[in-house]
């Protein structure tokens, strides 16, 4: 078994959504097909291939959580690498869009334990079940009702984006799949593994809002700078924490070049009429991210609370528990140019995570840290919002073979048991420099 051919349907009718019968025909030939994550979206690729004539005998799901539930829509749920499958027989289908797993780590896992055979989740989703008409052109209505996929690996959406742009002859688009906006470093958690690395700033700049002039300047100026973006971000810290929340949203969707925003936020918040009341429209979802099994009663009363309090507003919303990994420490390593240029070219944290933060884009999720926890400063890893020529900076950025920052991306990876676990890891300390564990908490 090969999934070449599989692979080059799926890349070929992506924009389109018109993978035909004959895609699921070859698909149907092979031996064993394992679903990687029995999440919200691997249930749904789940019932859309028994839908288009997959055996139910043929498939399996690998989930951590198999202890739990053992069986989805007739399909088996197992640990992960738990059976005896024959491996150039099986076809994985990666099914975790969102989280920290989303990216390369289960492809690595998975060639790792000599699993060659892979199809990503959201390129087939994009090509099969998407429900957008290519030849109406785009609606984030259906993006916004679609709920079990992921924006931030949507390569449709940006080619929808694209699109519609109005292209000059020989402009060169410049284009964004993600791109996030920092409002806060201030939050109402304190995650051990935090991603944002919120533990490990000192108490000053860990309660920091960033002021509204500065995100209107950075806003301002982002959009103008580029032809299109597919998905906006809004985080924190905790977004909804920031006091001018709903002048900053209002000011994005004033924005014509992007197709839809979503605030991520752990609930443990007050969320008031004046945020709900800017939020209810056509281009924006409230992204909760549940991690109420490390949390109180208390504050998994707040979180459901809020979440119906979304809901009844008629927002547009989605919850999920989110799957971490441990985050790297941010400790300089001593790898080799080449090293770094594989990582780069290897790396989707260079599409997905692209940061606004402070005044300055950074190309990934691993370079802002590196500055602004002052673990290193590399002035080639990032560009300033106030540059004469920003739209050539950021494609000079972009072009680069690799970023210094490359050079602390490593010790972590490991699948964390809960997300969101609360406390504080001697594992960062040396990131504190000099600021006691008391104040940075």
């Amino acid at each position: 078994m090969n999934t070449e051919e599989l692979n080059l349907l799926i890349s070929k009718t992506r924009n389109s959504g018109t993978v035909d019968a004959e895609f699921f025909k070859k698909l149907n030939e092979c031996e064993s097909i394992i679903l990687r994550g029995a999440g919200s979206f691997g249930s749904e690729i789940g019932r859309r291939l028994l839908e288009n004539g997959i055996s139910v005998d043929k498939l399996l799901y690998w989930d951590v959580r198999a202890d739990d539930v053992t069986n989805l829509h007739g399909i088996p749920i197992a640990q992960p690498f738990s059976g005896d499958e024959n491996i150039h027989e099986t076809v994985v289908i990666h099914c975790i869009p969102n989280g920290s797993l989303s990216g390369s780590s289960i492809r690595a896992e998975l060639l790792e334990h000599g699993f060659t055979n892979i199809i990503e989740g959201m390129p087939l989703f994009e090509a099969a079940f998407c429900e957008m008409d290519s030849n109406k052109g785009y609606d984030a209505k259906v993006c916004l009702n679609t709920t079990v996929c992921n924006w931030d690996s949507c390569g449709r959406l940006m080619h929808f984006m694209n699109s519609e742009c109005e292209s000059e002859p020989e402009h060169e688009l410049l284009s964004f799949q993600v791109i996030a906006f920092v409002l806060s470093l201030k939050c109402t958690l304190s995650c051990t593994h935090c991603g944002e690395f919120i533990n490990s700033y000192g108490k000053q700049n860990k309660d920091h809002h960033l002021p509204f002039n500065e995100l209107k300047h950075d806003i301002d100026s982002f959009f103008d700078a580029v032809d299109s973006v597919g998905f906006v971000s809004v985080i924190g810290g905790e977004a909804f924490l920031h006091p001018d929340f709903d002048r900053i949203i209002s000011l994005i969707l004033e924005k014509k070049n992007f197709g839809v925003m979503g605030i991520t936020t752990n609930g443990i918040c007050k969320i008031t009429e004046r945020h709900l009341a800017v939020l209810k429209n056509e281009r924006t979802r409230v992204i909760f991210s549940d991690y109420t099994k490390v949390l109180s009663k208390q504050q998994k009363k707040l979180f459901d609370d809020n979440v119906k309090k979304v809901r009844d507003y008629g927002i547009h919303y989605t919850v999920g528990e989110p799957v971490w990994i441990e985050p790297p420490s941010l400790r300089k390593q001593d790898f080799s140019e080449k090293i770094m240029k594989d990582m780069k070219q290897g790396c989707s944290s260079t599409k997905t995570c692209q940061t606004i933060q402070n005044g300055k884009l950074y190309p990934c999720g691993v370079t802002p840290n590196v500055f602004e926890l002052d673990v290193a400063d590399y002035p080639s890893d990032y560009v300033s919002l106030d540059s004469v020529d920003l739209r050539q900076e950021i494609k000079d950025l972009h072009a680069k073979p690799f970023y210094y920052s490359c050079n602390h991306c490593a010790e972590g990876g490991e699948h964390l048991t809960h997300s969101g676990e609360q406390g504080y890891s001697h594992r960062y300390d040396h990131l504190l420099d000099g600021i006691s564990i008391v104040d940075a908490r």
